[in-house]
């Protein structure tokens, strides 16, 4: 019976996450979920560590993965071609880009600014702690689109944004 409930709790888990990204379910029922399914593995006695196996594997790399999406401006990609092979590195999903990564990215392109930043460091704190640190900024993730392009050197310009 144990081995059901894991397999049961994984797939319904996996499925939620894997569903079609937008409009799916919203935040808080996903967040209800997840919590009902935890709570369900720990009435069957099953070990937190074997818990923390199922939700890294099945939920929290969903979330990291969504966090690096939008930060780096979602599917659109940059303007700017000097850095499209970095950033299809970065946003892969299971890239796992390191925080520092991440903001490096962002500094250089001249986007850690705004949602963006916001973003980077939502994804530094929920992967720490796998707890959204600013629930209404993981909220708005779908409004960071595109990355600014840089101006060339030496121009007085505003960047452009994309998309």
């Amino acid at each position: 019976m144990d081995k059901l409930i894991r397999l049961s709790v994984r797939t319904q888990l996996d499925l939620v996450q894997r569903a079609p990204r937008l409009g799916a379910y919203s935040d808080a029922e996903q967040e209800a979920l997840l919590t009902e399914a935890l709570d369900l593995l720990r009435d069957a006695n099953v070990r937190e560590t074997e818990i923390a196996e199922i939700r890294a594997h099945a939920w929290d790399r969903w979330i990291l993965s969504d966090y690096v999406h939008h930060a780096l401006g979602g599917s659109t990609i940059p303007e700017d071609n000097a850095v499209h092979g970095e950033w299809r590195r970065l946003i892969e999903f299971g890239a796992n880009p390191t925080p520092d990564e991440v903001d490096d990215f962002l500094r250089r392109t001249g986007n850690f600014d705004g949602l963006h930043k916001d973003l980077a460091e939502g994804y530094r704190y929920y992967r720490d702690h796998r707890l959204h640190q600013r629930p209404e900024v993981w909220a708005r993730r779908m409004d960071a689109r595109g990355l600014k392009k840089r101006p060339p050197s030496g121009s007085t310009s505003s960047p452009t944004v994309a998309g």
